[in-house]
């Protein structure tokens, strides 16, 4: 009895460990985009850049870190009122396949980033 749990308890380590080498990557990844994002709203919204611009922007840094979006996956808002100044918000969804010993299932992201002017 002893050495089944053992070995069940090792399986177990083995089992979180394969998860964690799966599912880390794509964790990081999206950690570093939303760093990028924070950035983005920041400069972006000092300029008078296109909104059209700004989006192109947070497909190509999605490349960057191996994250595949398309236009319909980015929204960028921009709004301004006289005296308030302006805000901008930017926000990408997304979801990324990992499969763990035969069982696939996907993590979704939604990083976003606003700033006020």
């Amino acid at each position: 009895m002893g050495t089944f749990k053992m070995l069940f308890g090792l399986a177990v380590v083995v089992v979180v460990i394969i998860a964690g080498v799966q599912t880390l990557p794509p964790a990081m990844s999206n950690y570093q985009f939303q760093d990028e994002l924070k950035s983005l709203s920041l400069s972006a919204n000092y300029g008078n850049r296109a909104i059209e611009d700004i989006q192109g922007e947070v497909i190509l840094d999605a490349r960057r870190h191996d994250i595949v979006l398309d236009p319909k996956q980015v929204i960028v808002q921009r709004t301004s009122a006289p005296g308030a100044g302006s805000s901008l918000y930017i926000q990408a969804d997304y979801s990324v396949p990992v499969s763990i010993l035969g069982y696939s299932f996907s993590i979704s992201f939604e990083p976003s980033s606003g700033n006020k002017v």
